[in-house]
């Protein structure tokens, strides 16, 4: 029956003003009136109304939810469906209650981390919830931040959907009936996140008590299978194909030889057991020309060159950041060991998901290059080196998912500092290179450009896919895209910020890392 109420609608509605609910509405009025030798198809009309306004509004509001269009109140999993909220207190202006989980929110983490604002500063009051009501929390000294996520406030037992989370500023407060102030001034505090830390130290030990991993098997195994060094093309068809973001590829040039006094170079990944595509991905392409790789998973398997980390917390993209400092700590243990073999020792040590695609021929020669000796000083200063992002109006970091690099310096530092509170030991988030950022900044280590300078400023790591990176413009990105917010320096795109001694790209499916391999490698300019 609505079916059929809609598609009068939508007839009648060509009367009014296209796409508006409302003006349907008035035409079909409009249509009624004008038929009075028929009352009761007048009453009709009428009674149609008011079932098509409600089922033509349900449906913009679906292809509202299609298009992408979120509750401002609920920054959880998209499959969930969102949050229906209880209406604010009476006695408050609408805008009273400010969301923190933002609309459209474009940092790759999908967080929205608040650091004390005056709108949500000491005093203020969260509160969450969904269709079972709201919860209130208060905003005391010890906490340090308010996380808005489902894995923070869990989801609404009543009917599983995600919790939002909204902020009562103080002056908001002041305008509540006394009763209610009271109420608000029982709540209790947001729990301080300090009180969860655990040493890492543990962990660490746990990680060196499974069976060992021989860091350099890879290479090994590719040298035993290809004496001559050359490896078989992962992808003949590339060599036959011609888009036009092979042009961004073959602007690429290779350092097949391989630099005096190179530093020893380890590639560490993020994976799980389950996961194998992307691991395998790896060790076809580029894997055994790094000195060592490990893929730091949730078991150990040393034919697989796996390595199982132990760590606080559960395995989940939500818990990357206690991920990374379990693994930069056995790092920095295992480095120091005195009985650990010549072959096994690294100068620098490049990290990230099995989607980072490594150039090491191309990373050795930059890090043997004359600017970053002197600014390691011979390996004795920290060096943190990747694709700089500025968060907006703040710090300046890393991205993880372009790879970033530390020098054994820079562990040793990390290491120093990973239980202390600037490196936040008991964070539970995906941010893992902006604490890493914070953490080395409290010791006055700052992420080093690596820009190409004789290139104008090109970047050699690149956080995108080629041709990703071939195609993306400023004039056609959405407004609030965060790749040009988040840039450092000035703006380029396209070829132009691309260098000819590119080290690295990201979110590279196994596809796409064979045929970029084949194009650099095998099928020649």
């Amino acid at each position: 029956k609505l079916q059929f109420l809609y598609l009068i609608g939508v007839t009648v509605e060509a009367q009014g003003r296209p796409g508006s609910p409302a003006g349907g509405v008035q035409a079909l009025y409009g249509q009624a009136f004008t038929m009075k030798s028929n009352r009761l198809l007048l009453l009709f009309f009428m009674a149609a109304a008011v079932p098509y306004l409600m089922f033509n509004l349900h449906a913009h509001s679906y292809l509202d939810e299609k298009k992408g269009h979120r509750p401002l109140i609920s920054s959880g999993d998209a499959a969930s469906r969102p949050a229906t909220t209880a209406p604010t207190p009476p006695t408050l202006p609408p805008t009273a209650w400010r969301p923190l989980c933002q609309e459209g929110h474009q940092y790759p983490f999908h967080l929205r981390l608040v650091s004390p604002t005056p709108t949500c500063s000491e005093g203020s009051i969260v509160r969450y919830g969904a269709a079972g009501g709201w919860a209130y929390r208060k905003r005391c000294e010890d906490t340090p931040y308010v996380r808005c996520a489902t894995q923070t406030f869990g989801k609404d037992p009543a009917d599983g959907a995600p919790k939002g989370c909204e902020c009562l500023d103080t002056a908001g407060i002041s305008q509540l009936p006394d009763s209610e102030r009271a109420a608000f001034a029982d709540a209790p505090c947001l729990p301080p996140h300090e009180t969860r830390a655990q040493p890492i130290g543990p962990h660490v030990q746990a990680m060196l008590k499974e069976p060992a991993v021989d860091s350099t098997r890879a290479r090994k195994d590719f040298l035993a299978a290809h004496p001559d060094g050359k490896q078989e093309n992962p992808d003949p068809s590339a060599c036959r194909a011609s888009p036009s973001w092979y042009q961004l590829l073959r602007k690429i040039d290779i350092e097949t030889a391989r630099p005096p006094h190179a530093p020893r170079l380890l590639c560490l990944f993020y994976t799980m057991a389950t996961k194998g595509d992307g691991h395998r991905a790896i060790l076809n392409t580029f894997g055994p020309s790094c000195d060592g790789l490990l893929f730091m998973s949730t078991e150990t398997h040393p034919e697989k060159h796996q390595l199982k980390v132990h760590k606080p917390g559960e395995e989940s993209y939500h818990n990357m950041w206690q991920k990374s400092r379990a693994i930069w700590a056995y790092v920095e243990e295992w480095q120091a060991g005195a009985d650990l073999p010549e072959e096994e020792r690294y100068d620098y040590f490049v990290i990230g998901g099995e989607d980072l695609y490594v150039i090491p021929e191309n990373m050795r020669k930059y890090l043997a290059s004359q600017d970053v000796a002197a600014a390691s000083e011979g390996g004795t200063k920290p060096l943190f080196l990747g694709r700089r992002f500025r968060e907006p109006g703040g710090m300046i970091f890393n991205s993880g998912g372009a790879g970033y690099v530390l020098n054994r310096a820079a562990l040793s530092v990390f290491a120093s500092l990973i239980d202390t509170q600037p490196c936040a030991p008991a964070a539970k988030t995906s941010a893992e290179d902006v604490n890493l950022a914070k953490c080395l900044l409290s010791a006055g280590v700052q992420a080093f450009d690596t820009r190409d300078a004789s290139q104008g400023g090109a970047n050699r790591f690149m956080c995108f896919t080629p041709d990703l990176h071939y195609g993306y413009s400023k004039k056609t990105a959405a407004a609030n895209d965060w790749f040009h917010r988040y840039f450092v320096g000035e703006w380029r795109e396209g070829l132009d910020d691309v260098s000819t001694n590119t080290v690295s790209f990201h979110y590279m499916k196994p596809d796409v890392m064979a045929r970029t391999h084949a194009v650099l490698f095998h099928c020649g300019k």
